[in-house]
């Protein structure tokens, strides 16, 4: 596209900070349910928000002469969501467990229950610093956090929020209910979801970047009464609950010889699923547990990265969607993307089935990007994940210039075999660019990694 005459830019090229600004010459996706890919495209953003967007030759006249930014040879698209993730397991990067681990129990006990019990409030907020800057460069703008610091609750979900305001980033944080500890470390527990909900109402609801929901860890470490305490505040504070349900074995088998349940019944009857309700994994689930997931609106996350490295078997996503269950996806803290977490689902599938077809296109398309996008607009008060009119301009650059026609119909075959690992190169929120050439904008980088790679040291020596 010729930039149009009369067009401020800076001596870079780049556009002027400036509350309108037009993005030329890339190709846009603008995912969301009505996927659309357009060649040689604009997108005009005013006030954190997109104003139009389309083919180069439809810029609205009063946009002619905002600053511009060239996307040549890039990709544009609407950041990206990951629907379950762990911000605090950063800092188990690296670190060494002498204990061999043989089953997922070993794994939660010698290594996530150590280290969560481990921190402290600055690693709290440093290991969400370092995930978040993971986040940005691979084009994630939007996430759901699971948090757990037993030993550390109060204002914890603070720690975490901070981090989130400083990176720009949106997210809806929990902190993770348990009676693991005993029941006043889980009173402990359902305050900080109350504290911070609260905190929220104060302010609307939400802010511009956050929003909320009351965490649990899962069925095998809820007594009745927490699990009914917490489904109670959940109720009050209209938020639905975010739980890991039916990951391993441990769960079901708890769940069965003690209330002679599903975990996914045990959660029906306590009143805790519904359309505002995420359930990650569901790896271990039946036929008439999905029936119920149906019934009750309730989202599920996968996270197939993570339950290939814990060995736990894989989710039924086929019968899920099936069923007409939101299926979304996640990472649970095993990286920052979603691209390889999407080919990874790809795979694992094909393999697991040993049916080459595995999961098509589409439904991979609908979970990552459709889905996805559509749990988050439950509670997010703008549309994320999609690139429409009015939508906040939460737009990613990735460096990719299709070696093959791309179209609509074979976008997922270009993202998953070529755009997938192509470096995310500009990342905006809310208009407000974060990344640039694949660098972090307004934060030092350096100085807080080195902050966080000495906390880090201090919690392995503690762990």
């Amino acid at each position: 596209m010729t930039v149009p005459r009369g067009t401020k830019k800076t001596r870079n090229g780049e556009p002027m900070e400036s509350p309108q600004f037009l993005i030329v010459d890339g190709t846009l996706v603008t995912l969301g349910s009505a996927n659309q890919v357009i060649h040689d495209a604009f997108v005009a953003v005013e006030s954190g928000k997109i104003r139009a967007f389309g083919d180069s030759r439809a810029v609205p006249a009063d946009c002619r002469e905002w600053p511009t930014l060239s996307a040549k040879g890039k990709v544009i698209l609407p950041g990206f969501i990951n629907a379950h993730t762990h911000l605090y397991s950063t800092f188990a990067r690296g670190m060494s467990v002498h204990d061999p681990m043989t089953s997922f129990g070993e794994i939660l006990e010698r290594l996530w229950w150590r280290l969560d019990q481990t921190l402290t409030t600055d690693d709290i907020h440093y290991s969400a610093l370092i995930a978040l800057a993971d986040c940005l460069r691979k084009g994630i703008t939007t996430l759901f956090d699971h948090h757990s610091s037993p030993r550390c609750p109060r204002s914890s979900l603070d720690s975490i929020a901070e981090a989130f305001r400083k990176m720009s980033l949106r997210g809806c944080l929990c902190f993770e209910v348990t009676d693991r500890h005993g029941p006043e470390a889980a009173l402990h527990g359902i305050e900080e979801n109350r504290r911070f909900l609260e905190a929220l109402n104060s302010k609307g609801g939400q802010e511009d970047l956050l929003t909320g929901m009351m965490g649990l860890h899962a069925s095998f470490t809820l007594g009745p009464e927490t699990l009914s305490l917490a489904i109670e505040a959940a109720r009050q504070y209209a938020v639905g609950v975010h739980i890991h349900v039916a990951e391993g074995p441990e769960d079901v088998r708890d769940c069965e010889e003690k209330y002679g349940k599903t975990v996914v019944e045990r959660l029906l009857h306590a009143g805790a699923l519904g359309p505002r309700s995420i359930l990650a994994h569901c790896v271990n689930i039946s036929p008439s547990d999905i029936g119920i997931l149906s019934d009750t609106g309730a989202s599920v996350v996968l996270n197939p990265q993570s339950n290939m490295n814990n060995a736990v078997g894989r989710a039924p996503a086929h019968e899920l969607l099936s069923r007409g269950v939101k299926v979304g996806l996640g990472s649970d803290g095993f990286n920052s993307g979603l691209a390889r977490e999407l080919q990874t689902l790809s795979l694992v599938t094909k393999h697991s089935l040993g049916d080459p077809r595995g999961i098509s296109f589409d439904r991979l398309y609908q979970i990552a990007f459709a889905n996805n996008a559509a749990i988050a607009r439950r509670f997010f008060r703008h549309s994320v994940g999609e690139i429409a009119e009015g939508a906040p301009a939460d737009l990613i650059f990735i460096n990719y210039d299709p070696p093959t026609p791309l179209s609509t119909s074979n976008f997922m075959g270009h993202f998953l075999f070529g755009m997938a690992e192509g470096q995310v190169d500009t990342v905006f929120v809310g208009g407000k660019k974060l990344l640039q050439g694949g660098k972090l904008l307004h934060i030092d980088e350096e100085a807080m990694t080195r902050k966080s790679r000495e906390l880090a040291g201090r919690l392995w020596d503690r762990f």
